[in-house]
């Protein structure tokens, strides 16, 4: 009943929006690497993406970026890139998300992208066939506490990363959730064994990682974790590589959340998005390509999709929220997008790292590292980080006099989370009971869209912001909508009191201040 309820929910709205203004906009544009158009098998995918979405394909030498014109002349809503694992690394992660945002003048990403790889074409191919039909979530095995209601699945399994030794199980939608210690040596076994019972539509995790391995919460990396190796993920126990992890086989999304590097492939096939696409048949991995710490990225696409079951699909929840973050550095500064995260430093910035780090090796020969703390902080040698770094590079911006770790932490985490799947397919959180509380409509009409927000009496505006999921991470959203067609030239009709975001593609409004059985306009100028 709940899903039959959500499709005719759907199917009304894109009704309306077909009826009342621009047609839903699914286009779409498919870029290939000279390497992948070489070989047949790999080609192969290229061209089936194509005609799956009838796009236009177009191939590259070594960078998406060489097709940059051709895709900034079709302007498509949708981009993906099919590539050999080989040819992928952070830089190249990081600069489809900058190159996202070229396409016409404003701060904003002009379009949803995604990766097509795998360990082989094979399994490359196999992502396309998993991402065609919709997906809604209702099995779930996460390592993290934030899920541990487990109200979003019906069945749901977790080792707890709050809780040394603890898990959780829930079998059932309306059952109660089962906790219980386990013996803590056993923990990989304990989590792995969850794997193929509960056949997962959604994995989640947050501990440490790195491109080619995966923690449990708490384990030392040295006793047990999982590992990848030629397409496969293993377990892994005392630096000795055990059996493969079984897997249930049916099409899943890996959203990992929160784990260093793992979302990286680092130009390595036995890196763990190969081993995970292709072993545990994820159609979609989402995760960070560098070390993460700040995490706005990747928990604030869960949130997103999360605490609005049924409303957005994963990839639309991912560009959402990235979206936001765009809005919230254009706040701090209007050229906060025209600087970057020193990732890789200059000649010069080396020169003044490897400065510092020599006076802190002289004043070490002559002190003891105590006394460091005795020194006021304007005498104490310090090596220059990364983050000072970036500090120095944000307060250059005109607006601002000193930087904080938000700003650092935006500007760290804006583009380094990779998506790895299609951006057009359609997998959501399934629908729950008394949490889709308010409706959008949409009517467009001689230049201007008239977005219609009804609350229900039940209607809870801290739900819409967020529930205060993860608040160290993420503070309250916006009410938010991503619009059905693209919207030329989107602005906010003068006259209206909404402290908004208006592009093209989304509206985004901050503290709305909705209420109970409340009817409100947002009205939206475009060109016609």
């Amino acid at each position: 009943m709940r899903i039959r309820s959500f499709l005719l929910n759907v199917a009304a709205l894109v009704c309306a929006a077909c009826a009342s203004g621009p047609k839903p906009d699914q286009t779409y544009v498919v870029l290939a690497s000279e390497t992948v158009h070489q070989d047949s098998e790999w080609n192969a995918v290229a061209e089936k993406l194509q005609a799956k979405h009838s796009a236009k394909l177009f191939y590259f030498n070594r960078q998406p970026r060489e097709a940059l014109d051709q895709v900034r002349n079709l302007s498509p809503r949708y981009v993906a890139i099919v590539e050999k694992p080989e040819n992928i690394n952070d830089k190249y992660v990081i600069d489809l998300a900058k190159m996202s945002r070229e396409i016409d003048d404003d701060i904003y990403a002009d379009y949803l992208w995604g990766i097509i790889t795998g360990y082989t074409a094979e399994s490359a191919s196999r992502m396309l066939d998993n991402s065609t039909e919709p997906l809604t979530i209702h099995n779930c095995v996460s390592d993290i506490a934030e899920l541990n209601s487990g109200k979003w699945f019906d069945n749901h399994a977790w080792v707890d990363d709050h809780v040394k030794g603890q898990a959780g199980e829930k079998k059932g939608f309306d059952s109660e959730v089962k906790v219980y210690q386990f013996n803590f040596d056993d923990e990989l076994k304990v989590f792995s064994d969850f794997f193929k019972p509960y056949a997962p539509d959604l994995f989640v995790t947050a501990t440490h990682a790195n491109f080619n391995n995966l923690t449990v919460p708490f384990m030392p990396a040295n006793q047990s974790k999982f590992v990848s190796h030629e397409g496969k993920v293993y377990k892994e126990y005392n630096l000795q590589r055990g059996e493969e992890v079984s897997f249930a086989g049916n099409r899943n999304v890996y959203f990992a959340v929160g784990n260093c590097l793992i979302g990286g492939i680092n130009n390595d096939p036995n890196s763990m998005p190969p081993a995970w696409i292709n072993h545990a048949n994820s159609a979609t991995m989402i995760g960070y390509v560098v070390t993460t710490w700040y995490g706005r990225n990747g928990w604030g696409g869960l949130k997103y999709w999360i605490t609005n079951p049924g409303r957005y699909t994963l990839s639309q929840s991912i560009y959402l929220n990235q979206q936001d973050m765009m809005a919230q550095m254009n706040r701090w500064d209007p050229a906060f997008d025209t600087i970057d995260f020193p990732f890789t430093l200059t000649e010069e910035q080396q020169a003044r790292v490897n400065e510092s780090r020599k006076q802190m090796e002289e004043f070490l020969k002559k002190h003891k590292r105590e006394e460091l703390r005795t020194l006021p902080p304007d005498q104490r040698p310090r090596v220059l980080s990364d983050n000072a770094l970036a500090m120095e590079t944000i307060e250059t911006l005109p607006s601002i006099d000193k930087a904080d770790m938000d700003m650092v932490g935006f500007l760290y985490d804006r583009d380094v989370l990779a998506y790895y799947g299609d951006p057009l397919w359609d997998v959501r959180i399934q629908e729950l009971k008394g949490e889709t509380d308010f409706k959008v409509q949409q009517r467009c009409r001689k230049g201007i869209c008239t977005l219609t927000i009804t609350t229900d009496q039940d209607f809870s505006l801290e739900r819409m912001q967020g529930g205060h999921f993860k608040e160290e991470h993420v503070l309250d959203l916006p009410f938010s909508y991503f619009l059905p067609a693209r919207l030329k030239n989107a602005r906010l009709v003068e006259g209206q009191d909404w402290d908004a975001v208006v592009d093209e593609n989304f509206v985004l409004v901050y503290n709305p201040g909705f209420e109970p059985g409340k009817t409100y306009t947002i009205k939206i100028a475009y060109d016609q």
